[in-house]
């Protein structure tokens, strides 16, 4: 089982990286919601099993988290437990995603073409652009499984 709660206690800090190269055409898009906006496929294989888990990020200021528990790795029902939350823009390619139990801070995010990379406390994890539509996440799940997103980046660690 994941050690992290579900997306609870979050706050999301999200800040884009310009490029360094000298083709400015390269250059990484400023992390704005409108930027961001849209479904990111943050699925990976974790200890050999594949867990399919999405992110849809709206340009309103909400961010929602799909995770399939049918897959390999959770192998449960064929659903997908989600959970939503509000996402503020700060400004300065800063933004914080509040829960209603906490607020996690200091994820930068550098969006490059189909690319999202999240980084935190050393970590990094990248989304990739999907084609998916969120009403395709479907059937959500009835029960709640208790499981967890997967990744520190968007748990409380301050």
């Amino acid at each position: 089982m994941r050690n992290i709660l579900f997306a609870t206690g979050m706050s999301l800090v999200l800040a884009a990286c310009g490029g360094s190269g000298s083709n400015s055409d390269l250059r990484a898009k400023e992390a704005s919601l409108v930027n961001i906006s849209g479904v990111w496929d943050a699925s990976e294989l974790i200890d050999d099993k594949q867990d399919e888990f999405y992110v849809v990020i709206k340009d309103h200021g909400e961010i929602s988290f799909y995770d399939y528990m049918g897959d390999e790795y959770d192998n449960l029902d064929n659903c997908y437990q989600n959970v939503s939350y509000s996402l503020t823009d700060l400004g300065d390619d800063l933004f914080e995603m509040v829960t209603n139990l906490s607020v996690v801070s200091n994820i930068k995010a550098q969006l490059d073409g189909d690319r999202l990379v999240l980084t935190r406390n050393d970590e990094s994890q990248t989304l990739i652009k999907s084609n998916r539509l969120e009403s395709s996440f479907s059937p959500l799940c009835i029960t709640d499984f208790g499981q967890s997103v997967r990744t520190s980046l968007f748990t409380q660690q301050d």
